[in-house]
């Protein structure tokens, strides 16, 4: 797996805006948003990098802030495409 690049200039505000579009997050308070928003980092991995496996532990939230991630999962033959999640 490659390491992320980090620190891409993304906004605040476009980070807030991708929490607030989250059902989980959109209830939260604006205010509540950017405190949380100040505390994530952010990654650029470049395409057919391996973010997350199926049988490992996550320990982070992705939003996906651009671009397009396939979803697989072992098949008989080889990586079997889930589905593509975006912003």
């Amino acid at each position: 797996m490659n390491p992320p690049h980090q620190d891409p200039i993304v906004s605040l505000e476009r980070i807030v805006s991708l929490l607030s579009g989250i059902p989980s997050f959109e209830i939260l308070d604006p205010t509540l948003l950017q405190k949380i928003a100040l505390l994530l980092g952010v990654e650029q991995h470049p395409e057919g990098t391996e973010i997350i496996h199926e049988d490992r532990f996550g320990d982070r939230l992705y939003l996906i802030e651009s671009g397009v991630v396939g979803v697989y999962t072992g098949g008989p033959t080889g990586p079997l495409l889930l589905g593509k999640l975006g912003e």
